[in-house]
């Protein structure tokens, strides 16, 4: 069971003109402090749930993320074969 937590925000105007073309690639959201870049890779992960892994790295339990908790999620990976991967921090 995966819990997620997406603080209700507006929709942005142009959500319907974003297409992530390729999922074979590694996309970055990037820009200053607070502009908004959580708030839309929420917006971007609802639709893709289901096909999606989503990790939000400055969560308080995993502070001391260790290297066999990164061979872990990636063993994760390797047995879900998720569509996508939303990885914030």
């Amino acid at each position: 069971m995966r819990v997620i937590e997406v603080q209700e925000s507006y929709p942005r105007e142009q959500m319907v003109d974003i297409r992530i073309p390729c999922p074979n690639f590694a996309y970055i959201i990037s820009g200053v402090r607070r502009c908004g870049k959580s708030t839309l890779m929420g917006q971007l992960l609802l639709p893709r749930l289901e096909s999606s892994i989503y990790v939000k790295f400055d969560t308080p339990r995993l502070y001391g993320f260790t290297i066999e908790q990164f061979r872990l999620l990636d063993n994760i990976i390797a047995e879900k074969k998720p569509e996508f991967l939303f990885f914030f921090r």
